[in-house]
């Protein structure tokens, strides 16, 4: 973060002569240099800082050596401290996840417990869910490719179920890259399941996984799983991954157009990690 903060500073120090900058960034130019740049880098890198895992030792380091930087280099914290709190919820998997898919007849057309046939998905919210399932096909609304899977679906207040990937068909080259690079993951299938007013999304993979691959024991400091503390109640839904082959007597069912219910138990537990963002704060010449 200080290296990249540095770089740009040094980036703005090399532009025309007659750019204007702050009197006080001009004490920051004085002070970079490539071996300065590679010492940052080198430190926050080091073993010392164990890879800086969210809510780990090593971040904390981080945030101090950052701050400590700052202070010397005669940047002046944004308020009254460095250091800004940012509060991040860290999901992990309980013993009591589950899916239970009946018929009309309450009959139990699957019954699965977090495994390699079913499993909840960090994008998941944290909320229960049992309603009527739908079949989805890839659970896409593309109008800038004019592909919707749900334009025949009634998927309010309903479980989707959905196919992993996207289809052949579609032509990706339409799309900025910054689009296409998760068009058809996760995060996109939730975000349009839950525009249509689903209360869960279950994802059928031709693989699942183990569990433990998934919610490790042990995280590892690069997990992806942390999230602001006010994303599972603005993405509520329970996400689930099903494999194929657990999931072949529901779609079965569903073409069948029998009546199914689905109950999704994500099992998610949340603890809280405050973090912090590092804050220094140059005063600009300009009047307003």
């Amino acid at each position: 973060m200080l290296a990249l903060a540095l770089a740009g500073i040094a980036w703005a120090a090399s532009g025309p002569a007659s750019t204007r900058v702050p009197d006080g960034a001009e004490r920051a130019f004085d002070a970079v240099s490539a071996d300065r740049l590679r010492h940052h880098v080198e430190t926050l890198a080091s073993d010392a800082f164990a890879g800086r895992g969210v809510g780990h030792e090593g971040n904390r380091r981080a945030e101090e050596y950052i701050a400590a930087s700052l202070r010397e280099g005669g940047v002046a914290p944004a308020g009254d401290t460095y250091f800004q709190p940012v509060g991040l919820d860290h999901p992990s998997l309980g013993g009591d996840a589950r899916l239970r898919i009946i018929d009309r007849n309450g009959t139990a057309i699957a019954d699965l417990t977090a495994g390699e046939e079913f499993c909840p998905l960090p994008e998941s919210g944290n909320r229960d869910a049992s309603a009527r399932l739908v079949d989805a096909g890839y659970g896409i609304t593309a109008p800038e490719l004019q592909h919707d899977d749900y334009a025949r679906v009634d998927a309010r207040d309903a479980i989707v179920l959905v196919l992993e990937g996207a289809p052949d068909r579609l032509d990706y080259s339409r799309l900025p890259d910054a689009e296409r690079a998760g068009f058809a993951g996760v995060e996109r299938k939730r975000t349009d399941a839950e525009r249509h007013g689903a209360r869960g999304l279950l994802i059928v993979r031709s693989f699942v996984g183990d569990v433990h691959t998934i919610w490790p024991e042990h995280p590892s400091v690069r997990t992806a799983t942390y999230r602001l503390a006010s994303e599972l109640e603005t993405h509520p839904i329970a996400v689930a991954a099903i494999s194929t082959r657990a999931a072949a007597p529901i779609r079965r069912a569903l073409a069948a157009r029998t009546v199914v219910t689905a109950t999704l138990t994500p099992g998610i537990a949340v603890s809280r990690v405050t973090v912090d963002n590092v804050l220094g704060f140059i005063e600009g010449a300009a009047t307003r």
